[in-house]
């Protein structure tokens, strides 16, 4: 089965539905390899966010009181995401100042979603951090080419294989075509419903959604071609 869609639209979260379904974490080094993806995926999206606080403080300099603007401006986001930094931001959510920021940026910053990720990062710092089931499943993280997942069930495998959606990633679809003629069981096309009210990481000025519907569409008359295999529609939360 190949999950198609565009970036964020929670092709990973269908698989990872299913592991969860299917007992697939349910050891102690299963989780403990889950939380290695976790705080990668904290740091990731703090980070992104923090450069965005960053930008923000440049434009707004009075939002911060003079410690909070010290500390942002020497920050080096490259470095990681200490407690330092997550206490911050945590206390930036207290304050509504990631409120404001998400109001200015029209879309490309989720307050709640840095309020929360904040606070795991804190707690994934313990040493004995085994993340829940619904930690898996909100943190996400970006696909590079394409990932496989086999999930025994039934006397059967299920064989999942999920691709990378971000602009640069997309071209990287055609080679799973290959050779001309190979066929998938099924082709399914994730969109998020959220994404109506997102604009896009390489191009800002475009919805998501819009993306989405473009992106299905071109799958719909390229792909379907070359596979033989009808492309179904799936929206996700």
């Amino acid at each position: 089965m190949l999950i198609l869609g565009s970036h964020a639209a929670g092709k990973t979260t269908i698989v990872k539905h299913l592991q969860l379904l299917f007992n697939q974490f349910e050891t102690k080094l299963s989780r403990a390899t889950q939380a290695h993806l976790v705080r990668g995926s904290v740091n990731a999206h703090l980070q992104a966010a923090l450069q965005i606080v960053k930008d923000y403080a440049v434009l707004h300099p009075n939002a911060l009181d003079q410690k909070s603007l010290h500390f942002v401006h020497t920050l080096d986001v490259s470095k990681g995401i200490s407690p330092e930094v997550a206490q911050l931001l945590q206390a930036m959510s207290k304050d509504g100042l990631l409120a404001d920021v998400e109001k200015a940026t029209a879309g490309a910053f989720d307050a709640k979603e840095v309020s929360y990720c904040a606070q795991l990062a804190l707690r994934s710092a313990e040493p004995d951090f085994l993340p829940s089931d619904s930690e898996i499943l909100r943190l996400h993280w970006q696909t590079s080419g394409h990932t496989t997942t086999r999930i025994p069930m039934s006397g059967m495998t299920l064989e999942l294989t999920d691709v990378g959606g971000i602009v640069t990633e997309r071209r990287k679809w055609t080679a799973l075509f290959q050779p001309p003629g190979r066929k998938w069981d099924r082709l399914i096309f994730v969109a998020a419903l959220d994404s109506f009210c997102q604009t896009m990481v390489e191009h800002p000025r475009q919805s998501r959604l819009e993306d989405s519907l473009q992106l299905f569409a071109q799958s719909n008359s390229f792909l379907v071609t070359r596979s033989q295999c009808p492309l179904v529609c799936s929206c996700s939360l």
